[in-house]
């Protein structure tokens, strides 16, 4: 009698009841209502702009299902490394039970192809870039949330090796998320720079050569041009031990200008 005890148990657990979780695959599942986040429709390549999420426990398996939930399409656990654009809210309802669902999918560098895509339970994620940044490379500037994130990026990322040898000429100083966007010429809605005294040093010499002179050097031919041009525009080695705000977004690569933006940038600035 025992032994059929524990064996029902055993069945219940290995069934999802007792979960915590939505995770039974089933086309019993009702999809109640939609949110779009942006636009009316969902695409198998999204092109909008939502909120950004990664896995809150990267080693959790956590179902990516179909529209109708009744077939698995991918997992959390295989890509830890991810970030996850919001697509749309969903209410799935089975059993008389209501969940919430978000759809996502992957957040992709370039041109690449979206593999990841499908409804997940919202409690699987967390708001936010995913923080794994020594496992990642080149991220948009527009995908981090706050300074703090991107700090963390530049200290990190393996695709910051530039980046890092920069910011080591300016022992004192700090980076700055919104300044960085400033320099790259974004709207002015997508930052707030009301701690830097204005104007802020373009230094249009260095600007003009990593957006039009460097994308066949090295990183080492980079860094010592990069130097150089500071060194003549009035940073010399005395003058960049003072506490400043920098402004900057490089990669180890070369950034191509998009969309008549600047695609890489350095700008300097001095706290209020």
């Amino acid at each position: 009698m025992k032994k059929l005890f524990w064996l029902i148990i055993g069945i219940i657990i290995g069934t999802g009841i007792y979960s915590g979780s939505p995770a039974v695959a089933s086309s019993s599942y009702k999809l109640v209502s939609i949110k779009y986040d942006s636009q009316k429709t969902l695409k198998e390549t999204p092109t909008h702009n939502g909120p950004l999420y990664y896995a809150r426990n990267p080693k959790h398996s956590a179902a990516i299902w179909n529209s109708n939930h009744s077939k698995v399409r991918h997992n959390l656990k295989n890509y830890p490394n991810t970030t996850w654009l919001r697509n749309a809210v969903a209410i799935f309802e089975h059993h008389g039970k209501k969940s919430v669902y978000y759809h996502v999918n992957q957040v992709v560098a370039g041109n690449k192809p979206v593999k990841a895509i499908g409804y997940v339970w919202h409690g699987y994620l967390r708001q936010g870039h995913n923080p794994n940044f020594q496992n990642i490379s080149t991220v948009d500037i527009l995908n981090f949330y706050n300074n703090h994130e991107y700090q963390r990026y530049v200290k990190l990322s393996p695709s910051q090796v530039l980046t890092r040898k920069i910011m080591a000429l300016f022992p004192n100083s700090t980076v700055s998320l919104d300044l960085a966007k400033a320099g790259l010429g974004l709207n002015s809605a997508t930052y707030h720079i009301n701690n830097v005294i204005l104007p802020y040093d373009k230094v249009s010499k260095l600007n003009d050569f990593l957006n039009m002179f460097s994308d066949h050097l090295s990183i080492n031919q980079r860094y010592v041009k990069i130097k150089q041009l500071l060194n003549a525009n009035g940073y010399g080695a005395e003058t960049r031990h003072q506490k400043f705000i920098i402004g900057i977004y490089l990669s180890n690569k070369y950034l191509p200008i998009s969309d008549g933006l600047n695609g890489q940038t350095i700008v300097i600035g001095k706290s209020k």
